[in-house]
């Protein structure tokens, strides 16, 4: 079962996605076979004309934002799904000869000097720093395989077509938008807006349009219903502050602090640069018992230890949270050279407390002899490179790592019992 740990780089990297934030812990508990969006029926047909004159006012848009000598710009973002709410702001600039500089709460984002750097302030030793060969969009695309990830504005100023930026700036909750209406609004102070409308496969919304400043001042989209998820809503509003100038303000900077530049997502993901490899040394580890004290793995160094790692919410971890109860009696119940526990990891209360009373709550209801300890540390799956659970680790007598499993298996009290015999055979 996949870990939340999996969207360190996703959440942190592609800040204006904020679809994919909100709902993928929807999306993991329903299954993403019952998301079928349910659209209106019988919707009316658009006028060519005026899909023609809305494509005419984006280009215009789009025109003065890639002509616009310098820009600085703040976008504020408010989602509302359920009782989720989430405010983001961006904060932007965009100066001669390519500079881009993107800052979101979570991640900063400097393209200068034939460099893209990107920061994510979760992780404080690494940033990526690659160098550029085309545009941020096309190094995004490079790199995250994606290019909406560098946002509209990056993609507006890259000169990207119409239906690219359309879509990241509607933040991809409508799917891919086509233009299905165009009509005059005004705005609180009376100000004359064009208002443009879209509709896709997953919602609908629109863009409010200034032909006098040729500037889009704001966004709003609706998803559709969804298919066997009753109640469902998802609102996003979106408003953008641009401001044209004729030169920065100040130059744009980029200060990494004391992090290290990489060239790969691999070298900057604390999971997968420190990815368990059998024949090193295993990392540090300290797990509390139940009752509150403290085991640590270099306390055990003399014996074979074997670590389940697994968590309450995890199904898979369950089925074999039993093969090994059963391994821990039959190799002397942690009385000998071999020492088995369950170890507990991402449970979802924040506090420590609250993590081991939900583990101990567990725990009591199960017929186990075998002892599980609750790491309390949330930096234990990167430190350990566990991008998924259940993942069995055995430890030789020296503390280094002689096998690692991944998943739930039928065999897996024989795979685990033969490696420790042959370890202990090789003593």
């Amino acid at each position: 079962m996949k870990t939340p740990t999996k969207r360190i780089l996703t959440t942190a990297f592609l800040p204006l996605l904020c679809l994919s934030v909100l709902t993928s812990d929807l999306m993991a508990q329903q299954g993403p076979a019952s998301f079928t969006p349910m659209p209106p029926q019988d919707l009316p047909d658009v006028d060519p004309a005026v899909v023609e004159a809305a494509t005419a006012l984006l280009e215009e848009a789009q025109k003065a934002f890639q002509e616009a000598p310098a820009i600085t710009s703040v976008v504020k973002v408010f989602v509302e799904s359920g009782e989720m709410q989430k405010k983001i702001v961006i904060n932007s600039k965009f100066g001669p000869d390519g500079q881009v500089f993107v800052e979101a709460p979570d991640s900063l984002v400097v393209a200068k000097d034939g460099f893209l750097n990107v920061v994510n302030y979760e992780i404080y030793d690494r940033y990526l720093r690659v160098q550029m060969s085309g545009n941020v969009s096309d190094e995004f695309d490079s790199i995250y395989r994606d290019r909406f990830a560098a946002g509209f504005e990056v993609l507006m100023r890259d000169g990207e077509p119409i239906p690219v930026w359309l879509e990241a700036i509607m933040m991809r909750s409508v799917g891919v938008p086509a233009i299905s209406g165009l009509e005059e609004v005004k705005d609180e102070s009376g100000r004359a807006l064009k208002r443009i409308s879209v509709r896709g496969t997953m919602g609908s919304g629109h863009l409010d349009y200034d032909p006098e400043s040729k500037k889009i001042l704001h966004v709003s989209s609706k998803m559709y219903s969804l298919e066997g998820i009753e109640g469902f809503q998802w609102d996003m509003n979106l408003n953008i502050n641009a401001t044209y100038l004729p030169k920065l303000p100040e130059p744009i900077v980029f200060d990494p602090g004391k992090r290290l530049g990489v060239s790969s997502l691999k070298e900057v993901n604390p999971v997968t640069r420190n990815e368990l490899v059998v024949g090193s040394p295993a990392p540090f580890l300290t797990g509390k018992r139940l009752d509150g004290s403290d085991v640590t793995l270099s306390g055990l160094k003399g014996k074979t230890v074997v670590l389940d790692f697994w968590a309450t919410w995890c199904a898979p971890c369950k089925r074999g949270l039993p093969k090994v109860n059963e391994l821990y009696l039959e190799n002397g119940s942690n009385d000998g050279d071999v020492v088995v526990y369950a170890v507990s990891i991402m449970e979802t209360p924040l506090k420590a407390e609250d993590k081991i009373e939900k583990v101990d709550e567990y725990w009591k209801k199960q017929d186990f002899s075998l002892p599980t300890l609750v790491c309390t540390d949330d930096e234990i799956p990167r430190k350990w490179g566990i991008t998924s659970i259940p993942k069995l680790v055995i430890i030789d007598s020296e503390g280094v790592v002689a096998e690692s499993i991944n998943g739930y298996h039928e065999d897996l009290k024989k795979r685990i019992q033969s490696k420790i015999d042959s370890l202990e055979s090789s003593e």
